[in-house]
């Protein structure tokens, strides 16, 4: 903590009002949600998108691409409400870094919906 001046002094130490970042809380549940509830009926979508589609290649190209959208929309959205970049750079990076490992077969590709979650978690936590 910094040294008060000369003739300064301490009038109150106040603090945030916890409901004063429920944009970051609602931000990150909807990823927790969404990154649960994808998880959940993965088999379910991937076996629909088979269905539609006929190909298991084409339908996994499929659900990673809603994956990357269902990253990077809301990300867009809240960083140009935020004023700021950061949110959107952030969760393309994330997106960016999840298509590289399936790329490379580092994760199964169910396994990205439990990314979404856990930054989801991460960033409800650290909010």
């Amino acid at each position: 903590m910094r040294k008060l001046l000369q003739d300064e002094k301490i009038l109150e130490v106040v603090s945030p009002h916890p409901v004063s970042f429920w944009p970051y809380y609602v931000f990150f549940l909807y990823y927790i949600i969404v990154g649960g509830y994808m998880y959940a009926k993965y088999d379910e979508f991937l076996q629909s998108l088979m269905n539609t589609v006929g190909i298991e290649l084409l339908a996994e190209i499929l659900l990673v691409a809603a994956w990357w959208l269902i990253l990077a929309i809301p990300a867009i959205i809240f960083s140009l409400l935020q004023i700021s970049s950061k949110w959107a750079i952030f969760y393309v990076l994330i997106a960016v870094i999840g298509t590289y490992a399936l790329k490379k077969q580092m994760i199964a590709l169910g396994h990205i919906w439990l990314i979404t979650m856990g930054v989801g978690v991460l960033g409800f936590i650290l909010t």
